[in-house]
């Protein structure tokens, strides 16, 4: 990696946390992430053992606005066991020399878990989907980058599993006559792919009307949903076989699909109220079938409030968490920060509420999205602003809660546990022959692995990449211990497998 990379003050995260005792009726504490820059939640994943908890994470500049993106922005995924007491965490910038944004995550039918995002290279001006395979201790097992050859893309970063198993990615294809000219075209491309990542199909055609996210609802098919109100509809091989519009008030603003089960799924949006002097505003729920007809729809809020952020997931079929954020705004005092709130709608299957949970913090606070998790309540990501002291940048935390079946939400407490950063990237861990390591600050970092008797077996020196031949050492546990030019020190366990 070309010594391009300005110093990435991220890599000093802090991960802040309190764990109480568990008992019954006694909450949990949050997850929470703290850089002192910006970070907001991403995704969060329930595998048999753990959570997985996921965050963007920018530098600020100067001025108190975000770093530039990719350059300046990287990805903490936290590992938690049931208790939300952490057990793991890594910070990911890169895939080979590419910088990674991670949206996504999924947990795949071996157990491995799977990340995605827009992966960028700063020579070329090039985007590709970025994958990257995890255990359940956040150890790096393999990585890839996924593009359509011949063609500059623009990847959503998203990715679906379909009825045959298989991972499904998009995004558009803009229109490029050279390098940093590229313009917007209704052209998109669909990569169909195996677990492991092999490519089973690519495509690219034109669609109009600006879909924006895919779903599939049935063997045979796909739904893209448009902003304006029709569904385009593909066929297996992702080709596209008809457009059609919905019967949908236009009173709804629908932004957000969430699949719900084999013959319907959710449409969540905004609803505008009209309150003389107050700006109203409701969260929107639309049932629909897989033929796109509307099947029910309700609405959540309260009088005089904004309801914003609408985020729902279920496993029970017959039980939906409904969330978003309220907060009281006046029209003459749109910058109000007075009230702020999250809160979270235990429903049934048509919208009546079962039960309604709140949370709130000193500061601006926000709801990411919910997880419906297997003990019959649910995960809870948000965002922290601290407007008071932080008035002019764009400083932020993301937290972590859990809310139990009985409604009852992870309480915040002022004494938090730091957590020691993790600032290199190693992988894959465990390794057969060869593995690299990366660190984004373009500082010299002196490397030296120890076995477990405490002898030197191997020394490097590298910048911000390097990739380490174990090949000739013996399998098992050594000690990598790492020094940066700056003072920082960092000492992790590398496993070397029988080859």
């Amino acid at each position: 990696m070309k010594n391009i990379i300005t110093q990435f003050r991220l890599l000093a995260f802090i991960v802040c946390i309190t764990i109480s005792n568990f008992g019954i009726g006694q909450p949990l504490k949050p997850v929470w992430i703290s850089t002192g820059d910006y970070v907001a939640p991403t995704f969060m994943l329930e595998t048999p053992e753990r959570y997985i908890l996921g965050t963007l994470a920018s530098t600020l500049k100067p001025d108190g606005n975000m770093g530039d993106p990719f350059v300046d922005w990287g990805s903490i995924i936290v590992s938690t066991d049931k208790n939300l007491m952490i057990q793991d965490s890594i910070f990911i910038q890169f895939i080979d020399d590419w910088y990674v944004m991670i949206y996504q995550t999924l947990l795949l039918d071996n157990g491995q878990i799977l990340l995605t995002g827009r992966a960028f290279h700063t020579d070329s001006n090039d985007y590709k989907l970025g994958m990257i395979w995890l255990d359940e201790s956040l150890n790096q097992l393999h990585h890839k980058l996924v593009g359509i050859e011949n063609h500059y893309i623009d990847p959503s970063g998203a990715i679906v599993v379909n009825q045959a198993g298989n991972l499904v990615t998009w995004g558009h294809v803009p229109q490029r006559e050279a390098v940093g000219t590229e313009t917007p075209s209704n052209q998109y491309f669909f990569i169909e792919m195996d677990q492991n990542g092999e490519i089973v199909n690519s495509l690219v055609q034109n669609l109009d009307g600006n879909p924006y996210y895919l779903w599939p609802v049935g063997p045979d098919k796909y739904h893209m949903w448009s902003w304006e109100y029709s569904v385009v509809q593909l066929n297996a091989d992702l080709s596209h076989d008809t457009t059609y519009p919905i019967n949908l008030s236009s009173e709804f603003f629908i932004w957000r699909p969430q699949p719900f089960n084999d013959q319907s799924y959710f449409l969540l949006g905004d609803r505008h109220g009209d309150s003389p002097g107050i700006l109203q505003l409701n969260i929107a729920v639309v049932h629909v079938d897989n033929e796109a007809n509307v099947l029910n729809s309700f609405m959540f809020g309260f009088d005089g409030e904004l309801a914003t952020g609408a985020c729902l997931s279920s496993i029970d079929p017959d039980i939906l968490f409904i969330g978003g954020t309220r907060r009281e705004v006046d029209l003459t005092l749109i910058d109000s920060t007075d009230f702020n709130q999250i809160f979270i709608n235990k429903t049934n299957i048509s919208g009546e509420i079962i039960r309604t949970s709140f949370y709130s913090t000193n500061g601006q606070i926000w709801l990411g999205n919910l997880l419906a998790t297997s003990d019959g309540g649910c995960l809870i990501s948000g965002g922290y602003y601290d407007f008071m002291n932080h008035p002019f940048t764009h400083i932020s935390d993301a937290f972590f809660l859990k809310m139990d079946a009985n409604g009852i939400i992870t309480s915040l407490q002022t004494n938090k546990t730091p957590l020691k950063p993790t600032a290199y990237t190693i992988h894959p861990n465990p390794v057969k022959e060869k593995f690299r390591i990366q660190c984004a600050t373009g500082q010299t970092t002196k490397a030296m692995l120890y076995n477990l008797n405490g002898a030197l077996v191997q020394r490097f020196e590298f910048v911000s990449d390097f990739e380490a031949d174990v090949s000739t050492l013996m399998p098992g546990a050594y000690l990598l211990q790492l020094n940066r030019q700056d003072g920082y020190m960092e000492s992790r366990k590398l496993i070397i497998m029988n080859r």
